[in-house]
Formats: structure tokens, sequence, C-alpha cells
């Protein structure tokens, strides 16, 4: 078999890898995410201690509402409200404080932006770390209601951004969740 043909089944078999990635942390974070909502599971107990459902609208709203802020499946990250401004602050500390204990770490609001503008926003936040490499990124659905990233950085951590359109296409919702290697136990 020649270089060239190797090379090229090489890629695409990376690129096979790096969507089946994609589509498993998707269907992970959406089973979270869907768990949260209903109730269920650990994670919303321990979320909604301190970083609890956004004001309703009227009430001194602003952009970055907070739906949730914590580790998955629980904990808490200092009660500070997430957005586009402050989310990979709050990423960041929650990793210096339990980057040994937890696998992942999960950040998520309300904007009132749509989805192209927020997740315009949130690479406009990735790109200002030099270390962040955009792995892959595009609409999850047909109907153009979910956009996702998957960012990696070279400390060892992948971040997945999810972007889900509000209900009559009214601001979006925005969930990042970390992953990092340092939590994966050696086999």
């Amino acid at each position: 078999m020649s270089r060239f043909r190797r090379a090229h089944l090489s890629s695409r078999a990376r690129g096979i890898g790096l969507a089946l990635l994609l589509a498993v942390s998707l269907c992970t974070s959406w089973c979270l995410i869907d768990q949260e909502r209903r109730g269920e599971g650990t994670a919303p107990a321990a979320i909604e201690s301190d970083a609890e459902v956004a004001a309703p609208k009227g009430e001194g709203a602003s952009d970055g509402d907070t739906l949730a802020a914590g580790s998955v499946p629980g904990g808490e990250v200092g009660g500070e409200a997430a957005s586009l401004a402050t989310f990979m602050d709050i990423l960041e500390q929650d990793d210096v404080q339990d980057a040994t204990e937890k696998a992942s770490t999960s950040v998520s609001w309300r904007e009132s932006r749509d989805i192209v503008e927020a997740a315009s926003g949130a690479l406009e936040v990735y790109r200002e770390v030099e270390s962040v490499d955009l792995v892959t990124s595009g609409y999850v659905d047909l109907s153009g209601n979910v956009w996702a990233a998957l960012l990696s950085d070279g400390k060892g951590w992948v971040d997945m951004v999810t972007i889900e359109a509000g209900e009559n296409d009214e601001g979006s919702t925005v969930t990042v969740v970390r992953l990092r290697a340092s939590a994966v136990p050696s086999l």
C-alpha cells in the first residue's frame, strides 16, 4: 500500500473517530441536561444551591442569566453567575480546585442572543486562549436548533460546547462541558 493511500486512510479514520467522539459526548451531555431539567439524578440538587435558575424576564434579567454552574455529576463553582464573559474563568477556577477529583465540569446559562451570535461569542472567548484548537463544530440537527463544537487544549482538557435555540427563537441556552484527562484513572 502506498504511503499516500495509508495517510489518506489514516486521516479518514481520524475524522470518523472524531465524529464518533462528538456523537458520544453529545449524547452524554444531552442525557445529563435532560436529567437536570426533569429533576432526576444527583446533578440538580447539588447545582441549584448557589447558582440558581435565572430571574424571570423583566425582573433584572441580563444577557448571561445563569441556569446552572457546577460539576457533573455534582458540586458548585463559587456561586458565580455564568455568561460568555465569565464561563472560562469559572471552568478554570474549577480546574484548579478539583482537577484530580472530577472528570468533568459543566456550566450552563441563558443568552438573549440567537444561536449564531452566541456561538460566535463563545468561539471568540476560546480564540483568546493561545493553546486551544477547534476540533470540529457545526449544527447537530437538520433544523438548525442545536449547534455544537469540540475544542481541545494542550493542558489535557476538551470542552464540548452546545448551544440550543430557545422557544420561538427567543435567545439560546449555552452549555459547556469540560472533560479532563487528568481525572481519568490509569489502566
